[in-house]
């Protein structure tokens, strides 16, 4: 009877588990982005969201790429869900008319168990380096999803 009972317990709590993700994590508000350099952190404005399946910090700056101004959004993200996930990291910038300026968004199918640091680089967008000053808001949406 107690190997049943563990059987059944068992069941119920990988049944549980299994329905973890998917989650998302949104986050909204006021901020002034610079100009800076990737490792000018006193510059950077910086964020961090977190839920049951990841914590992810967000640095925003603006810097040349490649002789083009762009707004750098990029995250780091840690994997706390015990599970390989898909995530889906997105953007934007606004105004203080909430005009968009600038928006970013990336996906990856790959943060594995465990994750630490995992890096989206590629979280940018070219802007002209005038409206970097106009930006006062942002808004970010995350979604993470089961691995396929």
């Amino acid at each position: 009877m107690r190997k049943l009972t563990f059987v059944v317990l068992l069941l119920i709590v990988g049944s549980i588990s299994s329905f973890a993700l998917p989650s998302t994590i949104s986050k909204s508000g006021k901020c002034k982005i610079q100009k800076a350099g990737t490792f000018d952190k006193a510059k950077i404005f910086s964020l961090e969201l977190k839920n049951k399946d990841a914590t992810v910090k967000c640095g925003f700056r603006g810097n040349d790429f490649f002789g083009k101004f762009h707004i750098f959004a990029n995250p780091s993200i840690a994997n706390l869900s015990g599970k390989p996930f898909h995530i889906s990291y997105n953007a934007a910038f606004f105004d203080k008319d909430n005009n968009l300026i600038a928006a970013v968004s990336q996906s990856c199918s790959d943060v594995e168990v465990g994750a630490k640091n995992f890096m989206l680089g590629s979280a940018m967008a070219q802007i002209p380096e005038e409206k970097l000053k106009d930006i006062t808001s942002y808004k970010l949406v995350i979604y993470i999803s089961k691995k396929k």
